[in-house]
């Protein structure tokens, strides 16, 4: 950077140093008022600006062929000039050479042709000495137009007087087809405006060079800035993510694991309450299944053991009966009370032993309604425990979705460093 700037200053210094020993080719101006349309760009440059010779030994006759036109200042049109002129804004006395007004033409070819064919030397057109932009012709055919560039006066009287067409010598000599002729004297590099113009101009190129340089350097400066500002932004945003990133990681492990571990933790206890609770009925099952079948047997023995009364009471009727028709009326008297005696016993024996089986049966029925209870009590506790374990299943897989996340910013924090490692390494 401090080498372009550098360059730029003593290029610009250069430039200077031409202007002070050529003053009057210097151009200089002020923007019109604002309310007058103006656009630098359509001032293209003096005419001095906007060709080049293709070899030095032309100097001196382009110097005499230009004239004062050298100063010209090229216009894209004639009211920029007007507007220029109008509101005052020159510094010094200038001329203009507006492209829409200017006007002149080349020397014919037929003319250039018979004017080698009479000359000993060269004859050219200025037109085929110079480098120009094509924009600027009509200002180039006004400054140069109608003349002839020839090696010597010999040649030169014969274009003026004879094809009446201005000629100009390689020395600076100028003669006009009204007989009029200046100028020679001297050597075709001897022309100093002209070496220093060209040197000028190429000055000027390679401050527009440097300027460009400069400007492009300015501009990679700033882009630097700018991705050093970036830089310092991205590791600031790096050091608040992995600020982030460590308190979402003690905020997880104190809040979201370790309501994940009570939960856990009570669930587990949970599930050994119902297990215990499980294994306790399920060890009463045994005995109460052995309850039940040994009152349903008691049942149906008690039932065996009234069909077993019934019978022998019928018996005993029967027996009492038959007594009776054999013994006297006393003796039978006697024998059917006892007989009665024996079956109102017998009717009281079977009515307890009645109420007793439907004891039992009640006792059977609360039975099978608590083996019931406790079957559902059974089934509660195993559909619980299978609730526990889903839930349990759940908050593992949360736990697992955390550590993903986890992860994944990890892996973010990652690709930011790798980032600023890359920034970084633009740096060195």
């Amino acid at each position: 950077m401090q080498q372009a700037q550098t360059l730029f200053q003593r290029l610009r210094q250069a430039s200077e140093g031409f202007f002070e020993r050529y003053n009057h080719l210097r151009f200089e101006y002020t923007r019109p008022p604002a309310n007058v349309p103006f656009d630098e760009n359509d001032l293209y440059g003096q005419l001095y600006k906007l060709f080049k010779v293709k070899d030095k030994k032309y100097h001196r006759a382009i110097e005499i062929a230009a004239g004062g036109s050298l100063n010209n200042m090229v216009t894209r049109t004639g009211k920029i000039a007007q507007d220029l002129l109008h509101h005052k804004c020159l510094r010094q006395r200038s001329t203009f050479a507006p492209l829409d007004a200017v006007t002149g033409r080349w020397v014919s070819d037929d003319i250039i042709r018979q004017a080698r064919q009479r000359c000993n030397g060269e004859v050219y057109s200025v037109a085929e000495i110079i480098e120009y932009d094509s924009r600027f012709e009509p200002a180039m055919k006004y400054a140069f137009g109608n003349r002839l560039i020839c090696q010597d006066r010999e040649d030169a009287s014969i274009i003026a007087y004879q094809l009446k067409v201005r000629a100009i010598t390689l020395i600076g000599e100028d003669v006009s087809p009204t007989g009029t002729a200046s100028g020679g004297g001297g050597n075709a590099r001897e022309s100093g405006l002209m070496a220093d113009i060209e040197n000028y101009n190429n000055k000027e190129s390679e401050k527009k060079q440097a300027e460009q340089n400069l400007e492009n350097l300015k501009r990679e400066q700033r882009s630097l800035q700018e991705k050093a500002q970036r830089y310092r932004q991205q590791k600031e945003e790096l050091l608040q993510a992995e600020s982030r990133i460590k308190a979402i990681e003690n905020q997880l492990k104190q809040s979201v694991t370790h309501m994940l571990e009570e939960d856990v933790a009570k669930l587990r206890v949970e599930k050994e309450e119902k297990t215990k609770i499980v294994d306790e009925y399920s060890a009463k099952i045994p005995d109460l299944e052995k309850t039940l079948k040994q009152l349903e047997e008691n049942s149906k023995n008690q039932a065996a053991y009234i069909a077993k009364k019934m019978k022998e009471a019928k018996a005993l009727e029967a027996s009492a009966k038959k007594r009776l028709n054999e013994s006297d009326a006393t003796k039978k008297k006697d024998e059917l009370d006892k007989v009665k005696v024996d079956i109102e016993n017998l009717g009281e024996s079977i009515e307890q032993t009645e109420k007793d089986i439907e004891a039992k049966k009640e006792l059977i029925t609360q039975m099978e309604v608590q083996f019931k209870d406790v079957d559902a009590k059974l089934q509660e506790a195993v559909e619980a425990v299978t609730a526990e374990e889903q839930v349990r299943a759940e908050c593992l897989a949360e736990l697992d979705a955390h550590e993903n996340q986890i992860r994944a910013k990890t892996q973010e924090t990652s690709a930011v460093k790798k980032q600023i490692l890359e920034l970084e390494s633009q740096f060195l």
